[in-house]
């Protein structure tokens, strides 16, 4: 029965013009719910403060969940390389759904939060490198780094959103955290009906195409269903896979820090209140967002990756000791609102071609494992942020380094971003949109016959 309900929600046909846009939108939207329901930052201090549980506790079990998380990722998306991407996402995002209602009714204690948080640790690594796959699905190499940069929306839209609304709406209902999780349960179980309506596979046929343009799709060839442990080890075979997976965590240094701990770090280092700190972290996320879209299409239109990416680390690596500079300072609310947009628009800069420029490395090594690449691109990813989320707090709290050593780390981390980036094979020159069409390799080609096509830009 399950089977069948698959089959049904399988497209044999690529999808062309808006139904394909409509379909982009769905999976980010999916992505969106599971990523909303993972925020605490905003009102981490009121729920640790209520069940008791000292900051420094937190940080260690945060990375513990992280690391949980990285091994559900692991295990659980390469299925949605052999099975489909809806049979993953949509059970993960009922789970997630369900876990956001616990978060509301039924932690009270430090037990009841490790529980929960754990759990939806679990639910969530396992759907993540999903949403990605299908995302890849659905894009063309002409619009890859434009539709990656509107899935960022999920991590990236949502660290906002929920700062956004916490900053705004905690005041309405005087400071009370709980109402913070029935927003988001309440928007999550609707986004769930629409997904669950609207959300289709295309076949694993098609998913073994690089898909050029939505005009261009010539279904040859046989269906890629890739054994679950060999998809993981062949993207795991090619060094290039490598570079890029550890050079992202390092460039995200930042990121990983405004996520976790932005409105601490902010109400810590220059003194604003919990609700300030919340509403000024928010235009961090608010500013990354529409540069992730608007960098990914204008990497397509040149046909770019890696020098677009390298511009915005060069940036940031400019900005970031400026910015060292200040902490400790106190800083006007506007003047410090321009600096976490800058630091947003920067990353974004740097992040969105990247995740163009990975999704096309791992589909010239072989269009059918984009699942099994991001799955292990995500358990590296957050085995470092779980570790930088004890670390963090490690180094912020121990007397002589704080804040400032930690974004020196950051600083450094970026620099070595530049040098992995500089290790992927591709032509750092390579320009004009023919050039992401001429890379791609026929169905079935090896990643050699791709590379001395000039696969990667």
């Amino acid at each position: 029965m399950v089977a069948h309900w698959l089959d049904r929600r399988t497209l044999t046909t690529y999808p062309k013009g808006w139904y394909r846009f409509g379909l982009l939108c769905v999976a980010v939207l999916s992505s969106v719910i599971a990523a909303y329901e993972g925020q605490i930052a905003p009102v981490l201090g009121p729920i640790l403060k209520q069940v008791h549980m000292p900051l420094v506790s937190y940080g260690y079990f945060a990375g513990g969940t992280v690391i949980i998380g990285a091994i559900s990722a692991f295990l659980i998306s390469p299925l949605a390389d052999r099975y489909g991407r809806v049979a993953i996402i949509i059970p993960g995002i009922l789970l997630t759904t369900l876990c956001i209602f616990a978060m509301a009714t039924v932690v009270t204690s430090v037990s009841s939060l490790i529980v929960v948080r754990t759990l939806l640790a679990i639910v969530e690594g396992g759907q993540a490198a999903a949403a990605y796959g299908i995302v890849r699905d659905v894009s063309p190499r002409l619009s890859r780094a434009a539709s990656f940069g509107f899935l960022t929306f999920a991590p990236v839209g949502t660290n906002w959103f929920a700062s956004f609304i916490a900053g705004y709406t905690l005041p309405m209902f005087h400071g009370d955290w709980h109402s913070q999780f029935w927003i988001m349960a309440i928007l999550s179980l609707v986004g769930l009906i629409v997904v669950t309506v609207a959300l289709r596979d295309i076949s694993p046929t098609l998913r073994s195409q690089v898909i050029v343009h939505e005009d261009q799709v010539r279904a040859t060839g046989k269906a890629d269903l890739p054994e679950y442990v060999d998809g993981l080890r062949q993207a795991a075979r090619y060094g290039r896979v490598w570079a890029l997976s550890c050079g992202v965590f390092l460039f995200l240094a930042v990121y990983f820090t405004v996520q976790t701990y932005g409105p601490i770090f902010l109400a810590g280092a220059f003194h604003y209140s919990t609700a300030k700190a919340a509403a000024i972290n928010s235009y961090f996320w608010l500013a990354n967002v529409p540069v992730l879209v608007l960098i990914g299409w204008l990497s397509d239109r040149i046909g770019n990756r890696k020098l677009v990416s390298l511009a915005g680390a060069v940036l940031l690596a400019i900005f970031l000791p400026y910015f060292i500079s200040l902490i400790g300072h106190p800083v006007p609310d506007g003047t410090m609102i321009v600096y976490t947009s800058l630091l947003g628009t920067l990353l974004g800069i740097g992040y969105g071609p990247w995740t163009a420029l990975f999704s096309e490395t791992l589909e010239d090594i072989r269009p059918a494992l984009q699942a099994s690449g991001w799955a292990l691109e995500g358990l590296i990813i957050r085995v470092y942020a779980a570790i930088a989320a004890v670390v963090t707090l490690i180094v912020a709290t121990t007397p002589g380094l704080g804040w400032k050593a930690w974004f020196w780390w950051c600083f450094a981390a970026v620099l070595m971003y530049m040098v992995l980036l500089a290790m992927v094979p591709g032509r750092w020159f390579a320009f004009g949109r023919d050039k992401l069409g001429a890379a791609a390799a026929p169905a079935g080609a090896t990643a050699e016959a791709a590379e001395m096509a000039g696969a990667t830009q």
